[in-house]
C-alpha cells in the first residue's frame, strides 16, 4: 500500500514538472511560471528550472510557490528572490541591524532589491520605526524564520517603495 501511494505521488510529481517545464516557454505577459519561477525552489536553483521544480513539488508539492506566483509574482524572479533569499539566510543578523539602524547585511539587502546607497539611510530609519510598532515579544515567539524573515522583506519593500530614488 505504501509503495503504491509512493508511485502516485511520484506520477503526480513528475506530471506537475512537466507541465511546469511545458508552461517556462509561455508568451511574455503571462505571468511567472510558478513552478520554475517562484518558491523555494527558485531561491535555491535560480538558473536551474528543472532543479526548481523539482524542489518545489518535492518541498510541499508547489503549493508556497504557486500561492508566491497568485498573490505575488512581481517576487518569482530576479533580484526579488535573491534577496528573498538572502533575507531568509542572513535573518539573524538583519534583525540586530535593524534594531541599531544600521549594517552591511542591511545595506546589502537593499542593493539586492535595487536601492542605492544614498537612500538607505533613509529606508534604514522607516524600517527601525516599523519594526518598533510590529515587533511583540509574543507574536515573535511563535514565528518561525521563513514568517520573519517575510516580515523584514515587506517591510523592506514598502520603505524602498516610499523613498524617492530607490526602484526596487
Amino acid at each position: 500500500m505504501k509503495s503504491a501511494f509512493k508511485f502516485c505521488v511520484f506520477v503526480v510529481s513528475v506530471g506537475f514538472a512537466a507541465s511546469a517545464l511545458a508552461a517556462a516557454d509561455a508568451p511574455a505577459g503571462s505571468g511567472p511560471n510558478p513552478y520554475s519561477d517562484c518558491g523555494i525552489g527558485a531561491a535555491l536553483f535560480p538558473k536551474t528550472p528543472v532543479g526548481a521544480v523539482i524542489s518545489n513539488v518535492i518541498w510541499d508539492v508547489g503549493t508556497t510557490a504557486v500561492t508566491s506566483a497568485v498573490s505575488s509574482p512581481q517576487t518569482c524572479s530576479g533580484k526579488k528572490v535573491a534577496a528573498a533569499e538572502f533575507i531568509l539566510r542572513t535573518y539573524a543578523a538583519l534583525e540586530e541591524e535593524a534594531v541599531v539602524g544600521r549594517g552591511d547585511h542591511l545595506a546589502s539587502a537593499l542593493t539586492l532589491m535595487g536601492c542605492g546607497a544614498g537612500d538607505h539611510q533613509k529606508v534604514f530609519d522607516g524600517l527601525q520605526a516599523d519594526l518598533g510598532s510590529v515587533m511583540d515579544v509574543k507574536v515573535d515567539a511563535a514565528m518561525n524564520q521563513v514568517e520573519k524573515s517575510s516580515r523584514i522583506y515587506n517591510l523592506l519593500q514598502k520603505n524602498i517603495s516610499e523613498s524617492s530614488t530607490c526602484s526596487a
